[in-house]
């Protein structure tokens, strides 16, 4: 199977990719801002850091063949009106850096996802 990277895995679609995946047998790393708050299912590597450090992503990636975004702008709540409250270029720095460290790394293959307002019935 193969060695997959998830960005956002620690977001209400994320953890769905990484139990998914794990389950499915692929070898699955999450780069997230604080590994000790996520209960990561069984399998998944957590990999500390942001998706927006470059230098961040590229220790995630080491020996990914895939990488999976499903990143998201934080917002103070879960209304979507709410204000936000990543950093004003988050999506596009993450978005430059990652597929700056796949051409690096010979990572041909990326998958993103994009949710608006994803909550329980």
């Amino acid at each position: 199977m193969s060695t997959l990277l998830v960005l956002g895995g620690s977001g209400r679609t994320g953890i769905h990719v990484l139990s998914n995946a794990a389950a499915r047998g692929h070898r699955v790393r999450a780069l997230v801002r604080d590994p000790a708050a996520l209960d990561a299912p069984a399998g998944v590597e957590l990999v500390a850091g942001t998706p927006a450090g470059i230098d961040d992503i590229r220790r995630a990636a080491e020996g990914a063949e895939a990488v999976i975004s499903v990143l998201n702008n934080a917002r103070a709540s879960d209304n979507p009106w709410a204000r936000p409250v990543s950093p004003p270029h988050f999506m596009t720095d993450a978005a430059r850096a990652t597929l700056a460290v796949m051409a690096e790394q010979g990572i041909t293959r990326f998958v993103a996802t994009s949710t608006q307002g994803v909550a329980e019935d």
